[in-house]
């Protein structure tokens, strides 16, 4: 159901770890997963892509209600969770656009584009999103604030009067 998926259930194929010690049963584990690798060069793109999918929501409904689930959460929650990021990642894409974000230092915006990148290579559990989080709300409120910042500053103002007069 979910292709590339880390905690994908494959019975029988791993029966002859049996009782290995962890240390070696883990190298093993290893050796067999470069082995595939370097037999299945594409799979590689695709766990990446599906990885990527999920972490930011795309990979459907199913996806992040299963995770949940496994979090106890009710469907509800998670839902509510997942279609709160999509509007988070629309405003933090309106605000990417601001020149805001472009007067900001390079190296701000690369952090978060280095954790995904160091992410999607990890594992698909939206959890580990939330280091890039921070990032997408400072680009949403660059965003939602984008209007107040184009507007010339008013001049002082005291008791209504523009020139300063009590």
């Amino acid at each position: 159901e979910h292709p590339g998926s880390s905690q994908t259930f494959v019975a029988g194929e791993f029966d002859d770890l049996d009782g290995v010690p962890e240390v070696e049963r883990q190298r093993e584990l290893t050796r067999r997963a470069l082995d595939y690798a370097a037999d299945h060069p594409g799979y590689v793109a695709q766990v990446l892509l599906h990885n990527t999918m999920r972490l930011v929501n795309l990979e459907g409904a199913s996806w992040w209600r299963r995770k949940g689930g496994g979090l106890s959460l009710p469907v509800w929650a998670t839902d509510a969770a997942a279609y709160a990021f999509y509007a988070l990642a629309l405003l933090a894409l309106a605000g990417a656009l601001t020149p805001a974000a472009r007067r900001a230092p390079a190296w701000l915006w690369l952090a978060p584009i280095l954790l995904f990148a160091s992410v999607i290579l990890a594992g698909s559990a939206i959890r580990y999103r939330a280091p890039i989080e921070p990032f997408l709300a400072l680009l949403a409120a660059l965003a939602l604030t984008a209007r107040e910042r184009q507007q010339p500053p008013q001049a002082a103002r005291c008791n209504g009067h523009a020139d300063g007069e009590p």
